[in-house]
């Protein structure tokens, strides 16, 4: 089986378990399932090692050696690097002592494939019968973990248990897998965490069941030393991976009670008969995950972000999720939610488009969101929070009432720190602004498979807008005589469906797609291009033409400075600007000059969102470090003899409107369901 090409792995930790693995894994017919078992050898005895080795060597299973002891995330992390050597796309972390049928195998592999994006557990029970794993949490206020029934592992502050784990390696690869710092326990928590804060999501599969031996690997009834110093020591760093301040103080108070109760945890015989080892090992645990807690404090604390947005959902923009995600790593990110906002702790409010935080399609929530953001802007007056703001646009693409801009308008004033996504966006006079590049979406469809191109197609994507251009493209596009030529639309499209169907129904080389696309529906749109086409009237930040570049299909656009930077940094040949209106020659030119195109990549060197999340997090700490260093200034810089800002008045005007229940309805609501065209 080594060195064969397969489709999924089981990986399986070694430490002096021969026997259990050969009795729980003989019978799997990995070769007739096309799977591989990968053992990973943590090496506790050259004795050990040897049994390990004979058995692997037996069965034609792939084998690992350890030279020492690395801790079971590290050699797990080991053991999944190998699976994806032999091509697998989904691997099953499982223990030595866990008996997995091959009905249960099957329908693991399949749903991670069906989801990449979800991490999964069967209901995991002991040798009688006893559920042991249905669904695990996170007690923040308790300092404590939590598997009691009822308990759901796909809410928030959920986990999975390390016992039996199948993820598919997008997922893994987006997480950063375990955290090699947990040596033992508690690793299977952390990286739960770090799979929902890269965009997963978890789930218990309560029809899949497999059987666990309970500490069939420690060989002794009780619990041992290393089993106590490492919970012990390892919640406190988890704390200091993954809580604010006030968080991790009430869980280090909490520790040596905490400590005691791990001790005693193999009960009160075995305790008794192993007092004193356990017990030191209980309180050196402990002071070692104090010693940690402090070392993290030390280094600089993590920030507790607030992202605009309230979570990820179906449509949820991939720029959004994709941003949380590579911030998470180096701060703790928050959803947004009224209650979160106005009363939860945080440190920053990142926002991105304050409209939505204001507009309603609903005549109630009409009425109350302007009333909460005004209480919002006076929580941020008083408390030490700070606000971070992305421009993404010049303007709202839908003008709001009055009250609506002048809420916008006080929040600009308290604003700590500016974000554009290009050196050509205005911001307030003297402002502090950073410059943070698009990321690109390559990690985020590298998933989803591409056909080859289509001659003659051309392609337009994204939530369809007036000022997006559809119908000068559909017109520019019916002066094509060209029978091979092809266009497709695709987006939603609301009211402008019914138009935008009476230019194209003429024309049978149209195709219009007019509703929501999934991630798999646009990586084969843009797979099948040979161009994409964006006639925006007003084009400042195009997410459209990054992804389209990210699949490496090159842009046709409106001529502007944004568009010439774009193309200064990514090729002539990548990026075609054209001197609008669009015509049928402009079409017929840029098809020639993309013709017959290789599988050459677009250079995007430096929007890799890893580099992207750091950006942001300096931005952050720099604006916390300054706090409300700065309160003035309007949206755009003002020409020779305009205010900096709005009025005083006129904001406390606003505040008062708000107060007053004054409806704010302005059409749809800005940015609803996912657009990657305008960001």
């Amino acid at each position: 089986m080594s060195g064969t090409r397969r489709a999924f792995a089981v990986v399986v930790v070694n430490y002096d378990s021969a026997d259990l693995i050969d009795r729980n894994y003989a019978s799997v017919p990995f070769d007739r399932l096309g799977g591989s078992l990968v053992v990973v050898d943590n090496r506790k005895s050259a004795d050990a090692t040897a049994a390990i080795t004979e058995l692997c060597a037996r069965h034609g299973w792939d084998l690992l050696v350890n030279e020492t002891n690395e801790g079971f995330g590290a050699a797990m992390n080991a053991g999944v690097a190998s699976a994806q050597a032999l091509g697998c796309d989904v691997v099953v972390l499982a223990n030595p002592d866990l008996r997995l049928e091959s009905a249960v195998l099957e329908e693991l592999v399949r749903s991670c494939r069906q989801e990449p994006l979800t991490a999964l557990s069967p209901r995991v029970v002991r040798d009688t019968g006893a559920v042991w794993f249905s669904g695990g949490t996170v007690l923040v206020d308790e300092g404590r973990t939590s598997t009691r029934p009822g308990v759901r592992s796909d809410e928030p502050d959920g986990w999975l248990s390390g016992a039996c784990l199948a993820v598919h390696t997008e997922l893994w690869d987006r997480s950063g897998g375990f955290d090699d710092d947990y040596f033992l326990y508690w690793e299977d928590v952390d990286l739960s965490w770090r799979f929902v804060a890269a965009g997963g999501r978890l789930a218990v599969r309560e029809d899949l069941t497999v059987v666990h031996s309970v500490g069939g690997t420690q060989h002794s009834r009780g619990k041992s030393p290393t089993y106590v110093y490492y919970n012990c020591r390892n919640r406190l760093l988890f704390a200091a991976r993954h809580l604010n301040h006030a968080q991790q103080r009430n869980w280090a108070r909490r520790s040596f009670r905490y400590a005691r109760a791990v001790a005693q945890r193999g009960g009160r015989r075995d305790f008794l008969a192993h007092a004193l080892p356990l017990t030191g090992a209980a309180v050196r645990g402990t002071l070692a995950g104090l010693k940690l807690l402090r070392r993290a404090r030390a280094a600089g604390r993590r920030l507790v972000v607030l992202q605009s947005f309230p979570g990820v959902g179906r449509e949820t923009n991939p720029y959004l999720i994709e941003l949380a995600s590579s911030v998470s790593a180096a701060a703790d990110v928050r959803y947004f939610s009224w209650a979160y906002a106005l009363l939860g702790r945080y440190d920053v409010l990142h926002v991105h488009w304050p409209e939505r935080l204001i507009r309603s399609e609903r005549p109630l929530a009409a009425r109350l969101r302007p009333v909460l953001f005004a209480l919002l802007l006076v929580r941020i007056a008083l408390t030490r929070a700070v606000v971070v703001r992305t421009v993404h646009n010049l303007a709202s693409h839908e003008e709001g009432r009055r009250t609506e801009q002048l809420l916008v308008a006080a929040l600009d004033r308290l604003t700590a720190r500016w974000i554009r996504l290009n050196p050509f966006t205005p911001v307030p006079v003297d402002a502090p602004v950073s410059t943070i590049k698009h990321g690109d979406y390559r990690s985020w469809f590298a998933a989803h498979p591409r056909p080859d191109r289509v001659p003659g197609r051309i392609l337009h994507f994204g939530l369809i807008r007036g000022y997006k251009g559809v119908d000068e493209l559909l017109a520019a596009f019916a002066g094509l005589e060209d029978p091979r030529a092809s266009l497709h639309v695709v987006g939603k499209a609301g009211r402008r469906e019914p138009h935008l169907r009476a230019l194209a129904e003429a024309d049978p080389r149209v195709v219009l797609s007019l509703g929501y696309a999934d991630d798999a529906a646009l990586a084969r749109e843009l797979g099948e291009a040979e161009l994409v086409v964006l006639p925006y009237r007003a084009v400042h930040n195009s997410g459209s033409a990054l992804l389209a570049l990210s699949l490496d299909r090159p842009v046709l656009m409106p001529d502007d400075v944004v568009v010439r930077w774009l193309q200064d940094e990514v090729g002539a040949e990548w990026v075609l600007p054209y001197a609008p209106p669009l015509t049928s020659e402009v079409l017929a030119a840029a098809r020639v000059a993309v013709a017959g195109r290789g599988s050459e990549a677009a250079p995007l060197a430096g929007r890799e969102w890893p580099t992207i999340g750091a950006q942001h997090v300096d931005v952050y700490r720099e604006a916390v470090k300054g706090r409300r260093a700065w309160r003035r200034g309007a949206v755009h810089p003002p020409v020779q003899g305009e205010k900096r800002g709005p009025d005083p008045r006129q904001v406390r005007l606003a505040l008062l409107r708000a107060l007053a229940w004054r409806p704010n309805r302005v059409g749809t609501v800005a940015g609803e369901g996912r657009d990657h065209g305008s960001i």
